[in-house]
């Protein structure tokens, strides 16, 4: 096929060999994507030199280096867009990209230890098509979002995402206000635990008429700025404000002002069912909600499933709700994905064996904290056949957690798509590990710790479950 043109291999055991081959018969390739794959900077080195076209690369975890990196640099300069996560690259190469690929319109960079925001600024600096810019886990100041800023102006996505539950995304309101006021075709907004205002993110809703996904999650926004946000950008649709002082006022302005609303996540936050019963009302393309930690009740959660039928994802923790509510969700939204009860001392099982009833679509359940029995997981195995999480978590030292082997064999033959099953505490023993090593062979992670498992059946979930990462 020397007419190739994308080629996409990641998550494979694709090696060099295979790649130089497609760089060496294929010149006209544009988009290779190779993440995860064993691949270096042997084989990178020949597509660069060998396929001028490149338009996209995408080389997460895997070995590449500077390197390489700088070879596409030099010599594939229409390069568009750059992946790269988890590699051991540098400055070095980021900056050369910044210097002759002057159409790239969009950039990742995740957990890249070695990289700087000197590389953030080159990238503004030689790349004014940019649109797409995803930096995780790096450290970046207001330096580098105003150069952003500056020479940026086609910019539509910003994220500035920190996974460390302690960290602090050292932007201000200095950053973000020049930001508002110079890239105002932004469509994402990221901005979770920088040390932003109301002040820059009133600027924000003035000037990004357009944007639709709006993070602020652990910073200083208050209502003032979040109606603002309401009334400045009517095509919201994904709203995140966890642990902010947000009230009942900014949640009803949104759902009055935003109809399109699909994910608000506004856990810790001080609202109550006033607001997110408006939201129920006014928002029915609702999918995803987290009410984690907040003066939510049985009404609005009620009101939620009546009034929101797309509903996916729902997250509940230390909540006066009861059965009453999660039973009114398995009823109306049948297309329910992920359910986690944290700490939901109302709830009983009879919500989750309604859930499973009437959720067929059902992949990721969370229980923590919660009485569970035989009776709820076979009901789970029996009506959720694409389950891929379950989670039966007690913090309390002494606990048990009343699942036997008779449910869990149930699970594994009827949920071969399993990839999470935690376990701990369970009364589980080898009779059905066996069966969860020979049904599930999808399996990543596995918690068993104090049962009465044993080497035999740990044995056979090693030789079933080639994926396991996590033990």
């Amino acid at each position: 096929c020397p007419q190739l043109q994308e080629l996409q291999l990641g998550n494979t055991q694709v090696t060099d060999a295979a790649i130089t081959a497609v760089a060496k018969s294929c010149p006209q390739l544009r988009i290779l994507s190779i993440d995860g794959s064993h691949v270096t900077d042997m084989s990178i080195t020949d597509v660069a030199r060998l396929c001028p076209q490149l338009e996209h690369l995408n080389v997460n975890d895997t070995n590449v280096t500077d390197e390489s990196i700088a070879a596409v640099a030099q010599g594939c300069p229409q390069l568009q867009h750059l992946h790269l996560s988890r590699l051991k690259a540098t400055d070095v190469s980021i900056t050369a990209v910044a210097q002759t690929c002057s159409q790239l319109q969009s950039l990742r960079l995740y957990d890249m230890k070695r990289v700087t925001e000197a590389s953030v600024i080159a990238v503004a600096q030689g790349c004014p098509l940019l649109q797409y810019l995803y930096l995780f886990n790096m450290r970046v100041t207001d330096a580098a979002i105003k150069a952003v800023a500056q020479g940026c102006p086609r910019l539509q996505s910003l994220w500035l995402c920190h996974h460390s539950y302690n960290a602090v995304v050292e932007v201000t309101d200095t950053s973000i206000t020049t930001l508002a006021q110079r890239c105002r075709q932004l469509r994402q907004l990221h901005l979770s635990k920088a040390n932003v205002t109301d002040t820059s993110i009133r600027t924000v809703a003035q000037g990004c008429p357009r944007l639709q996904s709006f993070y602020v999650d652990s910073t200083g926004v208050t209502d003032a700025s979040i109606t603002a946000m309401a009334q400045g950008c009517p095509q919201l649709q994904e709203l995140q404000l966890g642990n902010t002082q947000v009230t009942d006022a900014a949640i009803t302005a949104v759902a009055k002002s935003c109809p399109q609303l699909r994910i608000l996540s506004i856990d810790g936050s001080h609202v109550t069912d006033m607001s997110i019963t408006d939201v129920a009302r006014l928002c029915p393309q609702l999918e995803h909600l987290n009410v984690n930690d907040t003066n939510v009740t049985d009404e609005s959660i009620a009101a939620v499933a009546q009034g929101c039928p797309q509903l996916q994802h729902l997250h509940l923790s230390r909540l006066k709700a009861t059965d009453v509510s999660i039973t009114a969700v398995a009823q109306t939204c049948s297309q329910l994905q992920s359910l986690r009860l944290y700490d939901m001392k109302r709830v009983t099982e009879a919500s989750v064996i309604a859930v499973a009833q009437g959720c067929p679509l059902l992949q990721y359940l969370y229980l923590f904290n919660m009485r569970v029995t035989d009776a709820a997981i076979k009901a789970v195995a029996q009506g959720c056949p694409r389950l891929q999480s379950l989670w039966l978590c007690h913090h309390s030292y002494n606990a048990v957690v009343e699942v036997t082997d008779t449910s869990i064999t149930t699970l594994a033959q009827r949920c071969r798509q399993l990839r999470q099953l935690h376990l701990s505490k369970a009364n589980v023993t080898d009779t059905s590990i066996r069966t969860v090593a020979q049904g599930c062979p999808r399996l990543q992670s596995f918690y068993v710790d104090s049962t009465g498992v044993t080497d035999a059946s740990i044995t056979a979930m090693a030789q079933g479950c080639p994926q396991l990462q996590e033990l």
